[in-house]
């Protein structure tokens, strides 16, 4: 069992996930680049004590793809339309091609790179427990063959 699954549970992530929908959804009003850059729900269940989880909303402006991340292994939210996509960014991976193979492709906000999907959904109908077991096994499979 990877330190991963020991210390992130299916509660702490729609937990934090929900948090960080609702701060890119204020963001996406105010056109700012706010909220903490990590999950507190995820920095106090001490996954890496924080290290490489990650809350990105954009620098500066706020992001047309905001994600939380491990790593490479992203889950997106596109505020205007309410879609959820998990995955990784084709090119961001050097071992893409040993992972299981992705459901389809598709591009997130203004990213011009295509992002491998492994689960989508929408606001209103991701399946939580789903989403999890798909981040966990897609970041175990990372993990399996190196981080970088």
């Amino acid at each position: 069992m990877s330190e991963l699954r020991k210390n992130l549970t299916v509660n702490k992530l729609e937990i934090a996930y929900k948090d960080f929908m609702k701060q890119a959804e204020k963001n996406a009003v105010s056109g700012k680049s706010e909220g903490k850059k990590i999950p507190l729900v995820l920095l106090n269940g001490n996954i890496f004590d924080g290290s490489g989880v990650l809350n990105q909303y954009g620098y500066g402006a706020a992001s047309k793809a905001p994600h939380i991340n491990w790593w490479v292994v992203s889950i997106y939210y596109e505020v205007e339309s309410g879609r959820i996509v998990m995955g990784i960014e084709e090119d961001r991976y050097r071992y893409f091609d040993k992972l299981t193979k992705p459901t389809r492709y598709t591009h997130i906000g203004k990213k011009n790179v295509r992002v491998a999907v492994y689960y989508e959904a929408t606001k209103n109908t991701v399946d939580y427990n789903e989403l999890y077991e798909k981040f966990i096994d897609l970041s175990e499979q990372v993990m399996k063959y190196g981080l970088l």
